[in-house]
């Protein structure tokens, strides 16, 4: 059959205006035109009926772009005949019901959109607007929502051929599957029962319709929305799969694995939420602001006409943060599943917490409108606790729950040591007590029991040493053993054994932890494997590598594209383009990894040739490069750094002469800086942190000169403050001796590294300074205050009449007290790194009691022997880590599989004889260039693995290598961590 002429026709001229872009359309007389063409013209020959409609052409046209003719031809007739019956009949009574219920549904759902659609948009644009999204309505509101959902984008389409405009080129991030398909979801409440009123209340408005024929229009859409329904659930359930892999695969990479939360859409959503940047970044900011609430609340620093604030200002806005830690709180409650939240500590802890906040807030504030004298808020100290029971910190709750194992392990220790010095203090009370000794200054020496052992302790500390034994050995010689034996006993031998005690018990506690989250990890890994794997032709289960970068690009949308395909084809030790579980299992550690892509193009390497190239290739140039690098080059400059800091020395009382000497050495260390850039030809100069280091203190001095100088030229004279602030920018030029030698830019470079890795057993160290601050307020507030302007005299008592003529206020300690929140963190900084931490004690004791000896024991023991002992040992491993310049075998081995893909860039540029390409001094020629045969339009990848251990999870990683790998290797067979015993750790992995 030859078809209607007519309709012949009408499908010749529709067909060259499909997808005129494409390149299988973009040709006159292409194979893909002719296909489009068999297509259409075959549906029309077999349902005459319908015939040909212009909507059919785009839906075959880009079913060609992924299939062949004859099955484009067949998946069409499918579609038309399942999904879109009569919705091509001449009279298009379908399409026309369908858009005005879509209307229907955007006035109910999305009432800002109609408003605005309505002013600008008839009946016919609206028909133009939808044709193409008619079957999914939910999809259809999406697009609408995510397109003209805020007021903005409302103004800024405001009118039809903006709107048109936007509509054709609709942006990527609306468009995206995990995007628009996440979306739809929230329209589920849309029912097929509702679709049919719809389409019956629609069809009243149509009179040239017998009701027979309604009745067969409403049949036929109730049947499609039926099978629409079905096959969203279809399409629904492997949504939900690939939401919920994306959010298991984030959780492991993002080490989110505290919330055991229930496996539904709502709660992945909700779960989602609960981790959304702007809510966690929301949360941290109010934590911060309610622990700051302290500096407000009595005894505080900020006093209005003389008075403190009112107390429910700091109160008000305790409760608004702790309203948002409920609702924290409350999302974890309805996401978790139930049986893990009766085993949660953390969960429980932080209800009961915040209960008993909420509680004090409440007796607080009816104890102060009743005029209690003596209302506190005992809470406070529970304040920085929520820290700790959050999920968000689970690194910082697993440092302190390793703190607090650690203290149990060495309590043996611990109980050793202080069986030796009771021992002592009971042998020197027997043999001092009836001597009636006295110190110098008169006071009683060693008088009773408390006191010995209380002195004893300090020795133990060298705090109070040798002064504790001057009497007794005056006294008698002998009683030198006594010292002895504490200084050798109780403070080299037991306080070394408890600092390696601690030091071994926290780091077989931190294994523990490491080893644990590599298994939670793996199992989250595992669920989502099995959500999107697919069978393989070896008939096993495999992610495709096409799957695998979609969702990492979900995952990490920030993560450079060819590094995540680096990570496949490194995952992927077999080359099937499937990653099997096996392989999956290390993701992780491999997202940790990060890479500097070499291109392979002129482009590229241009980049690296000298901005000045012929100047810089002249042979003087050269000459003057070899001189300059010379060592003894170096050596001059050091020279001059260390003239510089001779000169500040001696001739600091000379303003002038130090004027003109500072002057000299500007101008000395500004050519030496343009030397350096001269010398790497002007190539990624500030790249280098050193370089740009000695940019920034050289002309930082520079620009302080300049203007005290321009100031001193008017006869304007700075005041003293400005003019040190000047004198410290001059002073800064001399870290420059830390950029010129090599050992110490080795030893600080190791230092920034392992700086952020402290930033957990810092927050707990200020965590305990906040508990024992305020504590220590309520104890101890205002027991005595310094003099005011800090004017000590003789007869200064520090308004306590016990401190007259004390040392303690000779020596000016009533400085440092507990009297307001930062007055007490000071504090504590000094009992805690300080050497006489023990006057602060004897000072308290004389205005309170002796018991006050135990408030301050109990901060040493913790802050000092506990937490700074464990500090001191991740530092050293941390060090001896980083300061080791070889690869660990997990690097040697990534450099293995690169050399196999033949994407190392050293054993690549080495052999196009760019081996010299990264190191100091290298500078690209176009002779080199020629050399290598790199063209300029090469498309050609390779990569460097950069060593980047300022990231906590890889310096945990480099630190237990060895029992990382052999857990992995046997996690088949094995899914719980042993307790490691902590002379030995890991002898049981």
């Amino acid at each position: 059959m030859s078809g209607d002429p007519k309709t012949i026709s009408q499908i010749k001229l529709d067909v060259d205006r499909q997808l005129p872009n494409h390149v299988l359309f973009a040709t006159s007389h292409g194979n893909a035109k002719a296909s489009l063409f068999n297509i259409l013209k075959a549906y029309s020959l077999l349902h005459p009926a319908t015939g040909y409609c212009q909507a059919q052409a785009p839906i075959a046209a880009a079913l060609l772009i992924h299939m062949p003719e004859e099955d484009a031809f067949w998946t069409f007739v499918c579609l038309c005949n399942r999904y879109m019956t009569d919705y091509f009949k001449s009279d298009l009574v379908r399409v026309k019901i369908e858009l005005n219920m879509l209307f229907e549904l955007v006035k109910k759902y999305q009432p800002d959109i109609y408003h605005h659609m309505g002013m600008e948009l008839n009946t016919v644009f609206l028909f133009t607007l939808i044709l193409g999204v008619k079957v999914l309505f939910r999809i259809a509101l999406s697009i609408f929502q995510l397109l003209l959902g805020d007021s903005n984008s409302r103004k800024r389409l405001n009118s039809m051929d903006k709107l048109m405009e936007s509509l054709r080129n609709l942006p990527k991030n609306i468009v995206g599957e995990h995007v628009l398909i996440n979306h739809s979801f929230r329209y589920t409440f849309i029912t097929k029962q509702e679709l049919v009123k719809l389409y019956r209340t629609q069809l009243k408005s149509i009179d040239y319709l017998s009701q027979q024929q309604k009745k067969i229009v409403v049949l036929a859409a109730f049947n499609d929305i039926k099978k629409m329904d079905e096959n969203y659930r279809n399409l629904n359930h492997r949504a939900r799969q690939l939401v919920l892999a994306t959010t298991l695969i984030r959780d492991a990479c993002a080490t989110r694995l505290e919330i055991n939360f229930k496996r539904d859409l709502l709660s992945v959503q909700l779960y989602e939420h609960y981790y959304s940047k702007s809510y966690v970044i929301l949360y941290y900011i109010l934590t911060l602001i309610n622990l700051l609430t302290i500096i407000l609340e009595y005894p505080g620093n900020i006093w209005i006409n003389g008075k403190p604030l009112p107390y429910y200002i700091p109160l008000i806005i305790n409760l608004l943060c702790e309203c948002y830690f409920y609702y924290r709180w409350y999302i974890i409650y309805v996401i978790s599943e139930k049986k893990s939240l009766k085993s949660n500590i953390s969960f429980i802890a932080t209800i009961i917490i915040l209960l008993l906040m909420t509680i004090d807030a409440i007796i607080y504030i009816i104890c102060h409108e009743l005029n209690f004298s003596n209302s506190i808020r005992w809470s406070r100290a529970l304040r920085p606790i929520l820290l700790l029971t959050f999920p968000e910190n689970r690194r910082l709750r697993a440092a302190f729950f390793n703190l607090r194992r650690t203290l149990i392990d060495v309590l043996p220790v611990f109980g050793l040591f202080g069986a030796c010095l009771i021992f002592i203090s009971i042998v020197s009370l027997t043999l001092l007590s009836d001597m009636k000794l006295t110190y110098p200054n008169g006071n009683k020496y060693l008088y009773d029991f408390i006191d010995v052992l209380w002195e004893f302790y300090v020795l133990t500390t060298t705090a109070n040493s040798p002064d504790i034994i001057l009497p007794a050995y005056e006294y008698n010689h002998y009683f030198i053993m006594i010292y002895l034996f504490i200084c050798t006993i109780c403070n080299w031998l037991f306080m070394g054994i408890l600092t390696a005690s601690i030091y071994n018990s926290y780091k077989s506690h931190l294994g523990e932890f490491v080893l644990k989250t590599i298994i939670k990890r793996k199992k989250k890994l595992d669920e989502a494997f099995h959500l999107i794997s697919i069978i393989t032709s070896n008939k096993q289960l495999g992610i495709h590598q096409n799957i695998f970068l979609q969702l990492m690009h979900i995952v990490k949308p920030n993560y450079n594209k060819d590094s995540l395909k680096i990570i496949f084809y490194l995952l992927n030790k077999n080359k099937s383009g499937y990653l099997l579980k096996h392989e999956f299992e290390r993701l992780t550690e491999y997202m940790q990894l990060k890479f500097e892509m070499i291109e392979f193009n002129r482009f590229y390497f241009n980049a690296y040739i000298s901005k000045f190239y012929s100047i810089y290739t002249s042979s003087k140039f050269q000459l003057f490069i070899y001189y300059m690098n010379h060592n003894i080059t170096k050596l001059i400059f050091i020279i001059f750094i260390i003239m510089n800091a001779i000169c500040v020395v001696m001739y600091h009382s000379n303003p002038k002469l130090l004027e003109l000497i500072e002057w000299i050495f500007t101008i000395i260390f500004i050519i030496e800086l343009i030397i350096n850039y001269l010398i790497c030809g002007g190539v990624k100069f500030f790249n280098d942190g050193w370089n740009l280091f000695d940019f920034i203190i050289i002309f930082s001095a520079l620009i302080g000169q300049i203007i005290q100088f321009i100031f001193y030229s008017i006869n304007i004279y700075l005041s003293h403050e400005i003019i040190q602030i000047f004198l410290l920018l001059r002073l800064f030029r001399l870290l420059k001796l830390f950029s010129v030698i090599k050992q110490f830019r080795i030893v600080i470079n190791c230092i920034l590294i392992i700086l952020p890795s402290l930033t957990a057993y810092t927050t707990i160290l200020l965590i305990l300074f906040y508990i024992f601050s305020c504590i220590a307020m309520e104890l101890f507030a205002f027991v005595y205050q310094p003099p005011l302007n800090y004017n000590y005299t003789l007869n200064t008592t520090c308004n306590n009449k016990y401190l007259l003529n004390s040392e303690f206020v000779k020596w000016h300690y009533c400085t440092f007290n507990f009297n307001s929140p930062l007055d007490s963190f000071l504090l504590l900084f000094i009992i805690t790194v300080g050497n006489n931490w023990h006057i602060f004690t004897d000072g308290y004791v004389i205005v309170t009691t002796r018991w006050s000896k135990l408030f301050f024991i109990i901060i040493h023991w913790i802050c000092v022997l506990l937490v700074l002992n464990v500090v001191l040992a991740f530092i050293i491993e941390a060090f001896l880590i980083e300061y080791d310049s070889q690869q660990s075998k997990f690097e040697l081995y990534i450099n293995e599989r690169l050399n196999d893909l033949e994407m190392n860039a050293e054993n690549e540029l080495k052999k196009c004889g760019l081996e010299n390409f990264r190191k100091p001094g290298f500078i690209m020629s176009k002779k080199l260039l020629d050399e290598a045969g790199i063209t300029e339009h090469s498309t050609k990848k390779v990569f460097y693995l950069k060593t980047d251990n300022t990231s906590i999870e890889i310096l945990m990683f480099r630190m237990f290598e060895k029992e990382i790998e052999e857990l992995v290797e046997d996690l088949t067979n094995k899914l719980t961590v042993p307790k490691l015993k902590s002379h030995d750790p890991f002898s049981h992995i």
